[in-house]
């Protein structure tokens, strides 16, 4: 029967990067506003606005989804990995599933 290991560390690194990927998100977000000024005024920035518009919303979406599950597996996947790893110590195992 194949074997997964996994260490309290590793979920957290996962949560770390999957955090800082939601931060990305946001500076991406953050850019396409500051960059929108290059259109000047008239029909093609609300044009702009509009054809991104759900884009962006999505891309929203998606960074707090990131960033909650980020969270989620610094504090909860550490702790649960944690819990594994003493459940197989004292089970006689090596500690690791």
């Amino acid at each position: 029967m194949p074997q997964i290991r996994v260490s309290p560390q590793e979920v957290a690194r996962l949560g770390a990067a999957l955090a800082g990927l939601a931060d990305d998100l946001r500076w991406s977000a953050d850019q396409a506003r500051d960059d929108a000024w290059a259109l000047g005024p008239g029909r093609s920035r609300s044009a702009l606005v509009e054809v991104v518009g759900d884009f962006e919303r999505q891309r929203l979406l998606l960074r707090r989804a990131l960033a909650e599950l980020g969270e989620r597996a610094q504090v909860a996947g550490g702790g649960y990995a944690t819990v594994e790893t003493d459940l197989g110590q004292a089970m006689g195992g090596g500690g690791q599933w």
